[in-house]
């Protein structure tokens, strides 16, 4: 990302006069650099054009923005800012501002990235904390990753001799301090690097399940790259032209698994819109990894096995919002990217509006709270794939277990009044299961009996198995009763 002029001199050489082709391993899909797309992904994703800018770019004006997009650019990565080579300063990007405003007013997909010097843990969180200092005005406008580009930066501070001096461990742990301080501040956290830093100084077993992965790897004649590791992007080219923009770029291919159509989230007027999940990782890879927090909310990102990245937010129950309202929203922050924010109070009164009836918020203070059958109902409503079984048969534990092992969601009615978990009816929400086979809960309450304050618990699946109880007779009602509780809902099932 930081332009090296021997490199740039070599790339134009190669490059400079490289013009949009269309690829033949995607239908459909143009190549800004004619880099051909990776096998891998010829099938079940959708590429993606996307470039990286900072003010190495210089100005870009409103109709080269313009361009860019007619030309194929659908996704640009910005820098934010850069610490220095030989002092760490933190530092903002001269054109951080204009190219945020450009790519918005161009209808892009946006994401940021932050240019590291760190050369231990600590500070690589300080970075980490200046960028989402940086990120904060721009929340609502990001709907791509922030990005900590690690990369070797010559005679500086973090020169090949200090990535030598670190190791893989020590590589690895800037990474992983710089991620876990964005993903607390509520970011989606990715780690570019070049194939020679993947394959030699960083554990990519311990960053893949984790955090996603860019790769950069220049390929002279176009070829696709042969890295056999795992990445949700590649970036081909340093210095890719496109006609009537005074710059050269970054072009980057986004590679994201298609496997079902956009999922919406509607008013009840219709009319605000969100899409599935979007970036996604690459094929092959799940992991389940909590993110310990304490307070009123915590994020967890679970990764299933159709390699959909899912980062769901918990939320504590309240005076105001019910468990269920809770857990409904945690789980839409999972499958959603919304230009809204996905709470409680905008399930109250947005989400479940639109299914139950626009009286909803208005009587759910006198015990309008949902029902299973009205969680599903509007989890189907949203095109989400729910089944709601109501029986409590011998095949439950394969069910529920199975189904977790995947990296999908389970809602639990509980009504055993003799477990520690409930004096009568509960329910809870399950977002996976760790690899000793505890169910990964997002809890909305205080448990007296595991630290109070924790919104995710690991806990034991028998134990709640063993708590439930079937549904009654009565399942029509989209509201809660004792009789229309019970049984369990698998998300995103088959």
């Amino acid at each position: 990302m930081i332009k090296r002029r021997i490199a740039i001199i070599l790339t134009i050489i190669m490059t400079a006069f490289a013009v949009p082709c269309t690829s033949a391993f995607a239908a459909g899909t143009t190549s800004l650099g004619g880099a051909e797309i990776p096998d891998r992904f010829a099938d079940n994703f959708d590429v993606q054009n996307c470039l990286d800018i900072s003010s190495w770019n210089g100005e870009i004006t409103d109709s080269e923005w313009k361009i860019l997009k007619e030309q194929g650019v659908t996704a640009v990565i910005i820098r934010a800012g850069y610490s220095r080579w030989f002092t760490g300063f933190h530092t903002r990007d001269s054109k951080f501002e204009q190219n945020m405003k450009g790519a918005k007013k161009a209808g892009m997909e946006i994401g940021a990235y932050y240019y590291t010097t760190a050369t231990n843990e600590n500070e690589a969180a300080k970075e980490a904390q200046y960028f989402a200092e940086l990120l904060e005005p721009y929340r609502s406008d990001l709907t791509l990753p922030a990005v900590y580009d690690f990369e070797t930066n010559e005679h500086g501070r973090l020169d090949a001799s200090k990535f030598r001096e670190l190791g893989m461990d020590g590589c690895t742990d800037l990474c992983v301090a710089f991620c876990e301080v964005l993903e607390n501040e509520g970011y989606d956290p990715m780690i570019y690097a070049n194939r020679a830093t993947f394959n030699r100084f960083l554990d990519t077993d311990r960053l893949e399940g984790s955090y996603r992965l860019w790769l950069a790897q220049f390929t002279s004649d176009g070829s696709a790259t042969g890295y056999e590791g795992n990445y949700d992007m590649w970036q081909y080219s340093s210095s890719v032209r496109i006609p009537g923009v005074d710059s050269r770029f970054d072009a980057n291919y986004i590679f994201k698994r298609n496997i079902s159509e956009d999922k919406e989230i509607a008013d009840s007027e219709g009319k605000i819109r969100g899409s599935s999940s979007t970036f996604t990782l690459s094929e092959g890879v799940r992991s389940i990894v909590p993110v310990t927090s304490k307070g009123k909310t915590a994020n967890i990102r679970v990764r299933d096995d159709y390699g959909y990245s899912h980062m769901y937010k918990v939320f504590k129950k309240s005076n105001r919002y019910s468990s269920e309202e809770c857990m409904m929203a945690c789980l839409l922050n999972g499958f959603f990217v919304s230009d809204k924010p996905i709470n409680p109070k905008y399930f109250v009164n947005r989400v479940a509006p639109a299914t139950i009836g626009s009286d909803y918020a208005s009587k759910r203070d006198d015990g309008y709270i949902l029902s299973m059958s009205g969680m599903a109902r509007i989890l189907s409503d949203l095109k989400l794939e729910v089944e709601y079984i109501r029986d409590i048969d011998d095949d439950v534990y394969v069910k529920i277990k199975g189904h977790l092992a995947t990296g999908h969601p389970v809602i639990l009615s509980l009504k055993n009044s003799t477990s520690r978990w409930t004096g009568g009816n509960e329910t809870v929400l399950l977002l996976g299961m760790d690899e000793n086979g505890y169910g990964i809960m997002a809890d909305t309450k205080d448990r007296y009996w595991n630290k109070n304050d924790q919104r995710i618990k690991l806990v034991s699946v028998d134990e709640l198995i063993r708590a439930m109880e079937p549904q009654g007779d009565d399942d029509s009602s989209l509201v809660r009763s004792d009789s229309q509780q019970g049984g369990y809902i698998l998300i995103d099932g088959d």
